[in-house]
């Protein structure tokens, strides 16, 4: 029989409160459930052979619920196909028939658009002749938690482990920055602390007045002219508030630079998010060096990126051309392979 159908005693020594706890049911939701599920598989057909067709509805099940548990996929090859697998056999057809494993899962925005995606992604497949004309800008906020590892060694079922810390206040402040395929432009890094606009959180960190100024004093300056296909010509923003000012794209156009808006709800496109992310983890990582001095660990953070880290994520945010500009190790990869071709030609 599967082994969804193993019941643990365990489990139902649990008190209620601690049963709710442990796996987010009561035991009469539970019992319900199982009852349910008793009567279900009673009218399915148990077997450990793997079809074509086997396989195809388990595809089916997971292109349509990627985030599914194992028992979740027995369940719904149940009641779709009348089925019945044991776990392991849905592990094997998901590794072995698949060719799937277990990878990060993230969430998008259902706002999202996928006309405006497409048309987004046409944009630039017109607008770009050389990865180098991208400019990304966008700001990231930094607070105590952006520091904070979320993980620590500790025994098994332990509920998990209490690291004491003398609170203080931490440095809380937004850095607006702009990124092309060599890294964060070092001109364009601005921290913001915090508290110097406001105290109202994130949401009020930098304003529609402050970011024109960084436009005017800090990005202006680094651009390109389009028209005449020069590095940093083209710049990409997603459709914040702040962004959208008349002022700001006046400045941004006037410097001959072409400016273009992301689709909305669409920071898996942005490799600048990408670029947050690991800039982000390096604070984590110096979390004690960050307590003492700040901005030292914000530069270093800062210039963690390099052209190769870029480059892949150009590439996995699908940037036109991206794909023809070649990390350092594809470089010497080349190279090598250039070199022996050239010695078995010289040989023969």
């Amino acid at each position: 029989m599967p082994e969804s159908s193993n019941v643990q005693s365990s489990s139902q020594k649990l008190p209620w409160g601690k049963r709710k706890e442990h796996y987010g049911e009561y035991p009469y939701e539970t019992k319900a459930e199982r009852k349910k599920l008793r009567k279900l598989y009673k009218k399915c057909k148990y077997t450990n052979i793997v079809t074509h067709a086997i396989v195809e509805a388990v595809g089916a099940i997971i292109e349509e619920h990627p985030e599914f548990f194992l028992d979740e996929i027995q369940q719904a090859l149940a009641k779709n196909n009348k089925t019945l697998l044991s776990l392991s056999t849905i592990h094997r057809i998901l590794t072995e028939k698949l060719g799937l494993s277990l990878q990060v899962c993230y969430e998008s925005a259902k706002q999202r658009n996928e006309v405006e995606r497409l048309r987004y992604k046409r944009a630039l497949e017109t607008l770009v002749s050389d990865p180098a004309q991208i400019v990304f800008v966008d700001e990231t906020h930094k607070d105590r938690r952006a520091s904070r590892r979320r993980r620590a060694w500790g025994k098994r079922n332990s509920g998990g482990v209490a690291l004491k810390r003398w609170f203080k206040n931490t440095v809380r402040y937004t850095m607006i920055a702009a990124l092309d395929i060599n890294g964060f432009i070092s001109e364009t890094v601005d921290c913001v602390i915090r508290d110097e606009i406001s105290s109202e959180g994130a949401a009020g960190t930098v304003n529609a007045e402050y970011f024109e100024s960084w436009v005017e004093n800090f990005l202006c300056p680094t651009l390109g002219n389009f028209l005449k296909a020069e590095a940093r010509s083209i710049v990409v923003m997603d459709n914040a508030s702040t962004h959208m000012d008349s002022r700001v794209a006046d400045m941004i156009r006037a410097t001959g630079a072409y400016l273009l808006y992301t689709a909305p709800y669409s920071p898996d496109l942005n490799p600048i998010e990408l670029a947050f992310n690991i800039y982000k983890n390096h604070l984590k990582k110096n979390e004690i060096a960050f307590e003492y001095d700040w901005y030292r660990t914000h530069m270093a953070a800062f210039q963690s990126r390099n052209r190769d880290i870029c480059i892949k994520e150009f590439r996995r945010c699908e940037v036109p051309l991206s794909n023809q500009i070649l990390t350092t190790v594809e470089e010497e990869e080349l190279a090598s392979n250039l070199i022996v071709a050239l010695t078995v030609n010289h040989s023969l």
